[in-house]
Protein backbone atom coordinates (compact mmCIF):
# COMPACT_ATOMS: atom_id res chain seq x y z
CA UNK A 1 0.00 0.00 0.00
CA UNK A 2 1.00 3.63 -0.57
CA UNK A 3 1.89 5.90 2.26
CA UNK A 4 -0.34 8.44 2.78
CA UNK A 5 -0.23 11.56 5.06
CA UNK A 6 -2.87 12.19 6.99
CA UNK A 7 -5.61 14.00 5.54
CA UNK A 8 -5.44 17.91 6.26
CA UNK A 9 -8.34 20.39 6.11
CA UNK A 10 -8.10 22.83 3.61
CA UNK A 11 -10.24 26.38 2.62
CA UNK A 12 -11.75 27.13 5.89
CA UNK A 13 -9.13 25.47 8.16
CA UNK A 14 -9.00 26.08 11.76
CA UNK A 15 -6.81 29.21 12.11
CA UNK A 16 -7.33 30.78 8.53
CA UNK A 17 -9.26 33.00 6.86
CA UNK A 18 -11.89 31.88 5.12
CA UNK A 19 -12.09 33.02 1.81
CA UNK A 20 -14.80 31.70 -0.68
CA UNK A 21 -14.37 31.07 -4.65
CA UNK A 22 -15.31 34.59 -5.65
CA UNK A 23 -13.25 36.62 -3.21
CA UNK A 24 -10.64 34.60 -4.21
CA UNK A 25 -10.85 35.97 -8.31
CA UNK A 26 -11.73 39.44 -7.03
CA UNK A 27 -8.49 39.50 -5.04
CA UNK A 28 -6.87 38.05 -7.73
CA UNK A 29 -4.59 36.24 -5.63
CA UNK A 30 -3.15 33.25 -7.58
CA UNK A 31 -5.44 33.86 -11.11
CA UNK A 32 -6.38 37.28 -12.62
CA UNK A 33 -9.70 38.22 -13.90
CA UNK A 34 -8.86 36.71 -17.19
CA UNK A 35 -7.42 33.28 -15.76
CA UNK A 36 -3.27 34.34 -16.21
CA UNK A 37 -0.62 34.36 -13.33
CA UNK A 38 0.97 37.30 -14.36
CA UNK A 39 -1.13 40.45 -13.04
CA UNK A 40 -1.61 38.98 -9.47
CA UNK A 41 -1.03 38.85 -5.99
CA UNK A 42 1.65 35.95 -6.12
CA UNK A 43 3.49 36.73 -8.69
CA UNK A 44 4.05 40.12 -7.26
CA UNK A 45 5.04 38.76 -4.26
CA UNK A 46 7.15 35.63 -5.61
CA UNK A 47 10.89 35.44 -4.71
CA UNK A 48 11.05 31.27 -4.11
CA UNK A 49 14.06 29.47 -6.04
CA UNK A 50 11.93 26.09 -5.84
CA UNK A 51 9.03 24.88 -7.06
CA UNK A 52 7.99 23.49 -3.39
CA UNK A 53 8.63 27.19 -2.07
CA UNK A 54 6.50 28.26 -5.04
CA UNK A 55 3.81 26.02 -4.40
CA UNK A 56 3.94 27.14 0.04
CA UNK A 57 3.83 30.82 -0.78
CA UNK A 58 0.44 30.09 -3.34
CA UNK A 59 -1.08 28.37 -0.56
CA UNK A 60 -0.06 30.94 2.49
CA UNK A 61 -1.81 33.60 -0.24
CA UNK A 62 -4.84 31.79 -0.27
CA UNK A 63 -5.40 31.07 3.28
CA UNK A 64 -3.84 34.02 4.93
CA UNK A 65 -3.46 32.92 8.81
CA UNK A 66 -5.98 34.16 11.50
CA UNK A 67 -4.64 34.69 14.51
CA UNK A 68 -2.19 37.01 16.20
CA UNK A 69 0.13 33.96 17.33
CA UNK A 70 1.31 32.18 14.03
CA UNK A 71 1.30 35.34 12.40
CA UNK A 72 4.01 36.71 14.70
CA UNK A 73 6.11 33.67 14.49
CA UNK A 74 5.99 34.01 10.90
CA UNK A 75 7.32 37.50 11.16
CA UNK A 76 9.85 36.45 13.67
CA UNK A 77 11.30 33.80 10.90
CA UNK A 78 10.98 36.44 8.06
CA UNK A 79 12.84 39.62 10.07
CA UNK A 80 15.48 36.70 11.53
CA UNK A 81 16.75 36.16 7.87
CA UNK A 82 15.99 39.67 6.82
CA UNK A 83 18.91 40.64 9.53
CA UNK A 84 21.11 37.19 8.74
CA UNK A 85 22.21 38.15 5.41
CA UNK A 86 25.22 35.77 4.74
CA UNK A 87 23.12 32.95 5.81
CA UNK A 88 20.05 33.82 3.58
CA UNK A 89 22.15 33.79 0.85
CA UNK A 90 23.66 30.82 1.82
CA UNK A 91 20.58 29.03 2.19
CA UNK A 92 18.89 30.50 -1.44
CA UNK A 93 22.18 29.43 -3.05
CA UNK A 94 21.81 25.92 -1.60
CA UNK A 95 18.10 25.84 -2.67
CA UNK A 96 18.82 27.04 -6.12
CA UNK A 97 18.13 23.91 -8.55
CA UNK A 98 17.44 21.74 -5.98
CA UNK A 99 14.86 19.11 -6.69
CA UNK A 100 11.07 18.46 -6.03
CA UNK A 101 11.45 16.11 -2.78
CA UNK A 102 7.60 16.02 -2.05
CA UNK A 103 6.68 15.30 -5.74
CA UNK A 104 9.08 12.94 -5.84
CA UNK A 105 8.77 10.92 -2.71
CA UNK A 106 4.49 11.44 -3.93
CA UNK A 107 5.36 9.34 -7.28
CA UNK A 108 7.44 6.74 -5.00
CA UNK A 109 5.01 5.82 -2.79
CA UNK A 110 2.46 5.34 -5.94
CA UNK A 111 4.71 3.18 -7.49
CA UNK A 112 4.61 5.44 -10.26
CA UNK A 113 8.10 6.98 -10.05
CA UNK A 114 11.24 6.67 -12.45
CA UNK A 115 15.16 6.64 -11.89
CA UNK A 116 14.95 10.22 -11.52
CA UNK A 117 12.56 9.99 -8.67
CA UNK A 118 15.44 8.30 -7.02
CA UNK A 119 18.15 10.43 -8.01
CA UNK A 120 15.60 13.85 -7.27
CA UNK A 121 15.76 12.42 -3.10
CA UNK A 122 19.47 11.63 -3.48
CA UNK A 123 19.78 15.34 -4.28
CA UNK A 124 16.84 16.59 -1.91
CA UNK A 125 18.96 15.04 0.92
CA UNK A 126 22.51 16.40 -0.48
CA UNK A 127 20.64 19.90 -0.01
CA UNK A 128 19.21 19.10 3.20
CA UNK A 129 22.56 18.04 4.60
CA UNK A 130 24.22 21.53 2.97
CA UNK A 131 21.14 23.89 4.51
CA UNK A 132 21.70 22.72 8.37
CA UNK A 133 25.00 23.99 8.62
CA UNK A 134 24.01 27.10 7.22
CA UNK A 135 20.73 27.54 9.28
CA UNK A 136 22.76 26.14 12.72
CA UNK A 137 25.59 28.46 12.29
CA UNK A 138 22.97 31.34 12.19
CA UNK A 139 22.74 33.75 14.73
CA UNK A 140 21.12 32.96 18.56
CA UNK A 141 18.59 32.63 19.86
CA UNK A 142 16.63 31.23 16.20
CA UNK A 143 12.81 32.40 16.18
CA UNK A 144 10.70 29.29 16.64
CA UNK A 145 9.97 28.59 13.09
CA UNK A 146 13.53 28.94 12.45
CA UNK A 147 14.29 26.19 15.05
CA UNK A 148 11.24 23.88 13.65
CA UNK A 149 12.92 24.26 10.78
CA UNK A 150 16.07 22.84 12.06
CA UNK A 151 14.77 20.25 13.80
CA UNK A 152 12.57 18.43 10.91
CA UNK A 153 15.26 18.78 9.03
CA UNK A 154 17.76 16.96 10.95
CA UNK A 155 17.07 13.79 9.71
CA UNK A 156 18.77 10.10 9.52
CA UNK A 157 21.38 10.54 6.93
CA UNK A 158 21.39 6.36 6.12
CA UNK A 159 18.78 7.11 3.75
CA UNK A 160 20.84 9.31 1.88
CA UNK A 161 24.32 7.42 1.74
CA UNK A 162 22.46 4.20 0.88
CA UNK A 163 21.09 6.03 -1.80
CA UNK A 164 25.02 7.99 -2.42
CA UNK A 165 26.34 4.40 -3.11
CA UNK A 166 23.53 2.50 -4.91
CA UNK A 167 22.74 5.39 -7.53
CA UNK A 168 24.66 6.12 -10.51
CA UNK A 169 26.02 9.01 -11.38
CA UNK A 170 24.29 9.72 -14.50
CA UNK A 171 20.77 8.00 -14.17
CA UNK A 172 18.35 6.70 -17.37
CA UNK A 173 15.29 8.26 -18.19
CA UNK A 174 13.79 4.52 -17.73
CA UNK A 175 14.42 1.48 -15.25
CA UNK A 176 14.31 -0.52 -18.67
CA UNK A 177 17.14 1.04 -19.95
CA UNK A 178 19.37 -0.45 -16.98
CA UNK A 179 22.47 1.01 -15.36
CA UNK A 180 20.27 2.14 -12.32
CA UNK A 181 22.94 0.92 -9.22
CA UNK A 182 25.98 1.97 -9.71
CA UNK A 183 29.00 -1.15 -10.22
CA UNK A 184 30.56 -1.69 -6.78
CA UNK A 185 27.20 -1.48 -5.07
CA UNK A 186 25.66 -5.36 -5.52
CA UNK A 187 28.52 -7.82 -6.12
CA UNK A 188 26.45 -10.26 -7.83
CA UNK A 189 25.06 -7.43 -10.24
CA UNK A 190 28.58 -6.98 -11.03
CA UNK A 191 29.13 -10.38 -11.99
CA UNK A 192 26.47 -10.55 -14.12
CA UNK A 193 26.94 -7.73 -15.67
CA UNK A 194 30.07 -8.58 -16.75
CA UNK A 195 28.71 -12.04 -18.39
CA UNK A 196 26.10 -10.32 -19.86
CA UNK A 197 28.23 -7.40 -21.27
CA UNK A 198 30.80 -9.62 -22.94
CA UNK A 199 32.11 -12.14 -20.64
CA UNK A 200 35.37 -10.64 -22.00
CA UNK A 201 37.62 -13.50 -19.55
CA UNK A 202 35.15 -16.03 -21.13
CA UNK A 203 35.03 -15.73 -24.53
CA UNK A 204 39.46 -14.77 -24.35
CA UNK A 205 39.42 -18.34 -23.32
CA UNK A 206 37.24 -20.12 -25.75
CA UNK A 207 38.83 -18.12 -28.62
CA UNK A 208 42.30 -19.49 -27.74
CA UNK A 209 40.69 -22.88 -27.44
CA UNK A 210 39.28 -22.58 -30.79
CA UNK A 211 42.05 -21.40 -32.22
CA UNK A 212 44.05 -24.44 -31.27
CA UNK A 213 41.48 -26.98 -31.76
CA UNK A 214 40.94 -25.63 -35.47
CA UNK A 215 44.28 -24.81 -36.08
CA UNK A 216 43.81 -21.39 -37.16
CA UNK A 217 46.13 -18.77 -34.58
CA UNK A 218 44.40 -15.68 -36.22
CA UNK A 219 40.91 -16.75 -35.10
CA UNK A 220 39.00 -14.48 -33.47
CA UNK A 221 35.40 -14.15 -31.89
CA UNK A 222 33.08 -11.67 -33.24
CA UNK A 223 29.56 -11.00 -32.38
CA UNK A 224 26.74 -10.75 -34.55
CA UNK A 225 23.29 -9.36 -33.80
CA UNK A 226 21.58 -12.04 -35.40
CA UNK A 227 23.43 -15.42 -35.23
CA UNK A 228 25.56 -14.39 -31.96
CA UNK A 229 29.10 -15.34 -31.11
CA UNK A 230 30.52 -16.13 -34.02
CA UNK A 231 34.34 -17.40 -34.84
CA UNK A 232 35.85 -15.38 -37.91
CA UNK A 233 38.67 -17.13 -39.75
CA UNK A 234 40.98 -16.32 -43.19
CA UNK A 235 39.16 -17.38 -46.02
CA UNK A 236 41.86 -20.24 -46.74
CA UNK A 237 41.42 -21.15 -43.17
CA UNK A 238 37.89 -21.33 -43.62
CA UNK A 239 37.34 -22.62 -46.84
CA UNK A 240 39.31 -26.11 -45.37
CA UNK A 241 37.23 -26.13 -42.13
CA UNK A 242 33.75 -26.11 -44.65
CA UNK A 243 35.26 -29.21 -46.40
CA UNK A 244 35.15 -31.22 -43.79
CA UNK A 245 37.46 -31.91 -40.52
CA UNK A 246 37.62 -34.20 -37.97
CA UNK A 247 36.99 -32.10 -35.04
CA UNK A 248 34.38 -33.83 -33.20
CA UNK A 249 32.31 -33.10 -30.12
CA UNK A 250 31.31 -29.12 -28.33
CA UNK A 251 33.92 -27.40 -31.31
CA UNK A 252 32.96 -29.08 -34.15
CA UNK A 253 33.05 -25.99 -36.57
CA UNK A 254 29.71 -25.46 -38.74
CA UNK A 255 29.56 -22.73 -41.31
CA UNK A 256 27.38 -19.67 -40.92
CA UNK A 257 28.65 -16.47 -42.77
CA UNK A 258 30.93 -16.12 -46.03
CA UNK A 259 32.76 -12.31 -46.69
CA UNK A 260 35.33 -11.54 -48.96
CA UNK A 261 38.06 -12.07 -47.08
CA UNK A 262 36.70 -13.75 -44.39
CA UNK A 263 34.58 -17.01 -42.91
CA UNK A 264 32.69 -17.61 -39.87
CA UNK A 265 31.82 -20.57 -37.94
CA UNK A 266 29.71 -21.64 -35.06
CA UNK A 267 30.31 -24.91 -32.72
CA UNK A 268 28.53 -25.87 -29.98
CA UNK A 269 31.00 -24.40 -27.61
CA UNK A 270 29.84 -20.80 -28.83
CA UNK A 271 26.56 -21.13 -28.66
CA UNK A 272 26.65 -22.32 -24.91
CA UNK A 273 28.33 -19.26 -24.27
CA UNK A 274 25.90 -17.06 -26.25
CA UNK A 275 23.38 -18.97 -24.04
CA UNK A 276 24.98 -18.08 -20.86
CA UNK A 277 25.63 -14.47 -21.69
CA UNK A 278 21.80 -13.91 -22.97
CA UNK A 279 20.77 -15.62 -19.43
CA UNK A 280 23.13 -13.08 -17.75
CA UNK A 281 21.71 -10.22 -19.31
CA UNK A 282 18.01 -11.55 -18.10
CA UNK A 283 19.18 -12.22 -14.86
CA UNK A 284 21.20 -8.88 -14.23
CA UNK A 285 17.58 -7.22 -15.16
CA UNK A 286 16.25 -9.32 -12.80
CA UNK A 287 18.75 -8.26 -9.57
CA UNK A 288 19.24 -4.60 -10.95
CA UNK A 289 15.02 -4.32 -10.18
CA UNK A 290 15.52 -6.27 -7.21
CA UNK A 291 18.06 -3.33 -6.05
CA UNK A 292 15.76 -0.72 -7.07
CA UNK A 293 12.61 -2.18 -4.86
CA UNK A 294 15.28 -2.34 -1.89
CA UNK A 295 16.23 1.51 -2.36
CA UNK A 296 12.11 2.17 -3.01
CA UNK A 297 11.72 0.63 1.00
CA UNK A 298 14.57 2.38 2.31
CA UNK A 299 12.47 5.42 1.55
CA UNK A 300 9.02 4.65 2.17
CA UNK A 301 10.70 3.22 5.47
CA UNK A 302 12.04 6.75 5.99
CA UNK A 303 8.89 8.81 4.50
CA UNK A 304 7.03 10.51 7.38
CA UNK A 305 10.56 12.22 8.61
CA UNK A 306 11.60 12.50 4.71
CA UNK A 307 7.84 14.07 4.10
CA UNK A 308 8.69 16.75 7.22
CA UNK A 309 11.75 17.40 5.78
CA UNK A 310 10.15 18.38 2.85
CA UNK A 311 7.61 20.43 4.12
CA UNK A 312 10.35 22.37 6.00
CA UNK A 313 12.57 23.00 3.03
CA UNK A 314 9.49 24.25 1.15
CA UNK A 315 8.99 26.95 4.51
Amino acid sequence: RPRLDPPRPEGAAPGVLGLDAATRRSLEVLRDGRGGTEATLLAAADRTVTAAGARELGARLSAPLAYLVPITARHDAVAFLLGAESTRDAIRATLKGSPDLARALARIALDRYAPRDLGAIRAGLAVIARIIPALADAPLPHPERVAAILHALRIDPAPGGELDRALAANLPARFEDGGVIAPGYDGELDVLRRLRDGGREAIAALQSDLARAWGVASLKIRHHQQFGFLAEVPAAAGQKLAGGTSITGPMAPIHRQTMANAMRFTCAALAELDRKVAEAGERATARERACIRHLRKVILDAGTTLSDAARALAE
